[in-house]
């Protein structure tokens, strides 16, 4: 997956730099990056525990692990080292997430709280408007990279730009009934046959 594609998710560059490492992390956690707020320097543990988890799905939980990445590099800039002009970027391009937000404050407190959250506050962001769009963009056009004839559509990626968002505010004010298809779809591309054993991929299988 190549930094252009990772950089449409944002309407700024992606200024971080990741070092990806693979180790059997157990059911029920697709990857991890570790918590960091003193470098643009962050390191992801992709889990190899699912043996049959297809390239879709691994794409879109390197995404959305990146997500978390860019998400504390622009705390420790905006916040923590008060960065005006992060602050001004962050504000004009994502106010719109919540309605408390008001571009005279750089940046909305809602956004600044929520990205200082390692887990479920940003996971709330990425269930938000533009960034979920952007995540399955991108899935869209990397499926179709790797296999021309694929049967993969654009509201097959909507689906899975919800992975890994299972404990956001946004995944669970669902409907139940929704909640099952998305965790059906998701788990089933991952290869978690406890929860999907009957499931028929559509994305390739990783080499």
């Amino acid at each position: 997956m190549t930094p252009e594609l990772f950089r449409r998710i944002f309407n700024n560059s992606a200024n971080i730099d990741i070092v990806f490492k693979s180790d059997n992390l157990g059911p029920d956690e697709g990857a991890n990056t570790a918590k960091n707020y003193v470098s643009n320097k962050f390191y992801i543990t992709l889990n190899n525990y699912y043996s049959d988890q297809t390239t879709l799905s691994k794409a879109a939980t390197i995404l959305h692990e990146m997500i978390h990445a860019q998400l504390m590099n622009w705390y420790r800039e905006a916040v923590l080292n008060t960065d005006l002009i992060r602050q001004q970027q962050l504000a004009t391009d994502y106010y719109l997430f919540f309605d408390s937000a008001s571009i005279s404050r750089y940046p909305d407190l809602d956004f600044i709280y929520l990205m200082n959250q390692n887990q479920g506050g940003q996971h709330q962001i990425m269930t938000m408007g533009n960034i979920r769009d952007a995540l399955s963009d991108v899935l869209l056009e990397f499926a179709h990279s790797i296999d021309p004839l694929t049967t993969v559509d654009a509201l097959y990626c909507d689906d899975l730009a919800w992975s890994g968002t299972n404990d956001s505010e946004g995944f669970k004010g669902l409907p139940q009934s929704e909640r099952d298809r998305l965790t059906n779809k998701i788990e089933g591309e991952r290869g978690n046959n406890a929860v999907s054993p009957s499931y028929t991929q559509k994305g390739k299988p990783c080499p």
